[in-house]
């Protein structure tokens, strides 16, 4: 019997929990099903303006009034997830990424570069496409209470 991802992690609990009493394992039971709360990427003011955004690049949260931020449309800010920085350099990795992985087969199909070197490439390549470059990283706050500390001061 195929199990769905969602409820493997609890099959294997009651599995293991077979002798159990249902009162004496519900509480964790409970635990492993309830929903998880969503952060939300977005910080407003009383008002109910934006004045934050956590930029998915940077992995911080921005004020757009000191970082720019491109319009993206179909979203409920009218704003992108990532700054213009960070949006800009996350698709220059994903395309040097891309320009690297050609030349890496096409390297090991000429026999310039063996497997095994293909592979710790490949690695590498992943590694640069993934890792945050911060030469023009706006200012930021690493977490929403830093934020507000900030807003509030």
């Amino acid at each position: 019997m195929s199990i769905k991802k969602p409820y493997v992690e609890l099959v294997a609990f009651l599995e293991n929990n077979s002798d159990a009493k249902v009162g004496s394992i519900i509480e964790e039971i409970k635990s492993m099903v309830e929903a998880k709360v969503k952060t939300s990427t977005l910080h407003y003011d009383e008002d109910g303006n934006l004045i934050a955004i956590y930029c998915y690049y940077h992995k911080q949260w921005e004020l757009i009034f000191d970082v720019e931020y491109g319009a993206k449309a179909n979203t409920k800010t009218g704003y992108n997830n990532m700054c213009k920085i960070g949006c800009n350099q996350w698709y220059k990795q994903q395309r040097d990424a891309k320009k690297s992985k050609e030349k890496l087969l096409a390297d090991l199909m000429e026999g310039i570069v063996t497997t095994d070197d293909a592979k710790s490439t490949q690695e590498d390549i992943e590694h640069v496409r993934t890792s945050l470059v911060t030469d023009e990283m706006p200012q930021g706050f690493s977490s929403i209470e830093e934020l507000e500390d900030f807003l509030n001061s």
